[in-house]
């Protein structure tokens, strides 16, 4: 294995054959990473001030489903943002939990959600005292961020556990401009999709925690939802997305052509951009 023996005569040149590789001395493996796994994982701990990174070659979905039945037992009541992720959904599903959600309100003049504030995270989890986790996704795919740190706060108060679906967030922790990543902000678990908002290819994440009392079970559970035949491709890509990622000048780059932008949508006359030019964050619950 792989049956293409990495012949690249086999297509066009488009298929990257040549670095798919699989399992064999020399090239790790990524549920026991003892060498060069290791050391992407390392790097991506530094680089997200963490404990633990684990490398998801099957997308957020899979970290997602993993945390959930690390954080949980079987018939656990747990509460859940209702714009979630239909992977959580899944994992309530398959892990026997009972949902008691919590429906952020609605900014009318987009039609989009908003955040989760800590008063309905607290509202939520006094009604529920036997809840053993909450689920939060944030920043939202329009880019709606909840205040973590607070919710996370409030949360540990009463024993809660704090898992965030912070799958569109990957490149929060490259600027001071973006928002604290969730694990920074006192989450227990948090994932991020490394090609959603940064150069990594498709189906690449990251499941991150500085939960030491996790990190095992978080372990166990990938190896569940995980292929046991990890694409060397894909993580591959996630190690050049890190690498590119220490550039700290393409993230002030790209600031700059941030601003730019807003700049330019002051002149729009019949469309307005959420939280750009005239339309300010002010105007909404976010």
């Amino acid at each position: 294995m792989p049956g293409h023996k990495r012949n690249p005569m086999l297509c066009d040149g488009i298929m990257p054959y040549e670095i798919d590789l699989t399992e064999i001395d020399g090239f790790d493996n990524l549920h026991n990473a003892e060498s060069c796994i290791l050391e992407v994982q390392n790097l991506a701990e530094k680089l997200y001030n963490v404990k633990k990174a684990f490398l998801l070659v099957n997308g957020a979905t899979g970290g997602i489903l993993s945390a959930v039945r690390a954080m949980t037992d079987k018939g656990d009541k747990v509460i859940v943002a209702r714009n979630s992720h239909k992977s959580v959904y899944n994992a309530l599903e398959l892990c026997g939990l009972t949902p008691k959600y919590i429906v952020p309100k609605v900014d009318k003049e987009f039609g989009i959600n908003c955040s989760i504030t800590p008063s309905q995270a607290e509202k939520a989890i006094r009604e529920n005292p036997d809840a053993k986790l909450l689920i939060i996704t944030s920043p939202t795919y329009e880019g709606a961020v909840s205040d973590i740190k607070e919710i996370s706060r409030i949360a540990h108060l009463h024993n809660v556990s704090v898992l965030v679906d912070e799958a569109h967030g990957a490149h929060f922790p490259f600027s001071g401009s973006f928002p604290v990543e969730a694990i920074q902000c006192g989450a227990d678990v948090a994932v991020a999709s490394l090609h959603k908002t940064l150069p990594s290819l498709t189906q690449t994440a990251l499941l991150l925690t500085s939960n030491e009392s996790l990190i095992n079970s978080l372990a166990e559970n990938l190896a569940i939802f995980e292929t046991s035949s990890p694409s060397y491709v894909f993580m591959s890509s996630i190690e050049k997305c890190l690498d590119f990622c220490k550039n700290t000048k393409a993230f002030d780059e790209y600031i700059i052509r941030l601003n730019s932008f807003d700049e330019k949508c002051r002149e729009l006359k019949n469309i307005k951009v959420l939280c750009c030019g005239n339309d300010n964050i002010k105007n909404h619950n976010f």
